[in-house]
């Protein structure tokens, strides 16, 4: 084995050791994911850790309350798929795992385009490491739904398929692309071309179609996706917004993301292209305030000096 295909190897297995940390979606419910075509976490507030997890900070005795107000309501709703949704979610959460799946799939054999219960059978499924079956339930919701929540479930559908790709091939082969080791790998394409210095990746005119906000919606329930935070990077990057994308490449560091090793010296250079346009746009302010003091003094100057006329 040449030492390229065992760095390959290496690679591989990093980017499953970085699959095993990351996080399931939250349920589709009131209080979690939503079933519309918006991202409803923006980048500022997901660069900024407003977007916690909160799958993970309810503590048991949320759910049990949860469970207590949905069944104070079971007289005047419980017929409504609605109800029912929200009741197997808090059924899940309180332990009943099977009970819950019993009822997603009552839902879907009364309506089989019901995303939220195709949702939540598809995160049941990737929390239990059943990778295959949520990978069949999100494959429906693409179908359906495909630009759902900002195209979040069509980069969830992407990450599910990396997994069990590297799981069954165990490593890539002699001759094999590097973007066989990363989940998005038109974006590792991208990588590969990356135009000096930093700052340049909008240059690139075969960049993907990205869109950041399903990014976001991705991230904001895996914040430890260290490649997540790398591909919302180069998309804020490509868009232009240099100071938003470091801070995304700096996520993606903290993380150990698979192109760390190239990431570290590029986005130093990166922060050092900010550093320098903040610069020049401090002279050019600098310069334009001086301006226009100037232009106050000289026409408080001839106001004066016309009134002293009239005098």
């Amino acid at each position: 084995m040449n030492h390229e295909c065992l760095s390959k190897r290496l690679l591989l297995s990093f980017a499953m050791m970085l699959f095993a940390v990351v996080a399931s979606a939250d349920m589709y419910c009131s209080y979690g994911a939503k079933v519309t075509d918006d991202a409803e976490i923006s980048v500022h507030d997901l660069l900024m850790g407003n977007s916690q997890d909160l799958s993970k900070n309810r503590k048991a005795s949320f759910y049990r309350e949860r469970m207590a107000e949905i069944n104070a309501n079971k007289a005047s709703q419980g017929s409504t798929p609605e109800w029912k949704n929200e009741y197997a979610v808090a059924t899940y959460e309180n332990g009943n795992r099977d009970e819950a799946k019993v009822i997603w799939q009552e839902l879907l054999r009364d309506n089989p385009e019901n995303i939220a219960a195709l949702g939540n059978l598809a995160t049941a499924a990737e929390r239990e490491g059943k990778t295959d079956f949520a990978i069949h339930f999100v494959e429906q919701i693409v179908k359906l739904r495909p630009h759902l929540r900002a195209d979040a479930e069509k980069y969830r559908l992407m990450r599910l398929k990396f997994m069990t790709r590297a799981q069954s091939a165990a490593a890539p082969k002699d001759g094999d692309s590097p973007t066989v080791s990363y989940w998005y790998p038109e974006l590792a394409a991208a990588w590969q071309k990356r135009p000096t210095p930093a700052g340049q990746m909008k240059t690139l005119t075969d960049f993907p179609d990205v869109k950041i906000g399903g990014l976001c919606e991705m991230l904001k329930y895996n914040p430890k996706f260290a490649d997540g935070w790398l591909a919302l990077g180069m998309a804020l990057e490509h868009d232009g917004n240099l100071s938003q994308a470091s801070v995304a490449y700096e996520k993606a560091l903290a993380l150990r993301t698979t192109f760390r090793a190239d990431l570290m010296p590029y986005n130093a250079e990166l922060k050092k292209v900010i550093k320098d346009s903040m610069r020049g746009f401090g002279f050019f302010r600098g310069l334009g305030i001086l301006l226009l003091t100037v232009g106050v003094f000289l026409g408080l100057s001839m106001l004066w000096k016309f009134r002293r006329a009239k005098e």
